[in-house]
C-alpha cells in the first residue's frame, strides 16, 4: 500500500453551500457537540443558505481495498439547513460540474447506506489512532 494512502486521516466535514461559496470545516467533536448549531454557525447565522450537511472521503471500493481511488460522500443531515433529499441530485451535478472526474455519492441522512459509511469510518478512524491501519 502507498505510504501517502496509510497516512490519509478518516474524518467527517460539516459544509454549506450559499450563492456563491461554498463553506466546509473539520467536525471536533467536542466543539461541535450540538449539531444543531454546527451549520448555522459555519453559515455565520445566514438565514439564506442552499446546501448544508456532512460530507467524507472514503474509499471508492471499500475501505478494506485501500488504493488511490476515492470518492466524496455528501449528505443533508443539517438540522438548521437541511435541504430535501431529492435536490440532492443537484448538490451531485454541481460538484460534478464544478470538479470534473470527481467521484461523489449522496445519500438522504436517514439511509442505512449512509449509516453504514460512517460506522465504517468510524471503525478505521479508531484503528488509525491505535497505528493499526
Amino acid at each position: 500500500m502507498d505510504k501517502t494512502i496509510q497516512q490519509i486521516r478518516p474524518r467527517i466535514y460539516t459544509y454549506i453551500i450559499d450563492d456563491t461559496t461554498w463553506q466546509f470545516t473539520e467536525i471536533d467533536p467536542r466543539v461541535f457537540a450540538d449539531s444543531t448549531i454546527k451549520h448555522a454557525r459555519l453559515a455565520n447565522w445566514s438565514e439564506y443558505i442552499c446546501y448544508a450537511g456532512e460530507f467524507h472521503l472514503r474509499p471508492k471500493f471499500g475501505w478494506t481495498k485501500l488504493n488511490d481511488e476515492w470518492e466524496l460522500v455528501f449528505d443533508n443531515a443539517s438540522g438548521t439547513y437541511s435541504p430535501n433529499a431529492e435536490l440532492l441530485i443537484n448538490l451531485k451535478k454541481l460538484l460534478l460540474f464544478n470538479f470534473p472526474g470527481l467521484n461523489v455519492t449522496t445519500y438522504d441522512y436517514k439511509d442505512p447506506m449512509l449509516r453504514d459509511s460512517i460506522e465504517q469510518l468510524e471503525i478505521i478512524a479508531r484503528r488509525y489512532k491505535n497505528n493499526n491501519i
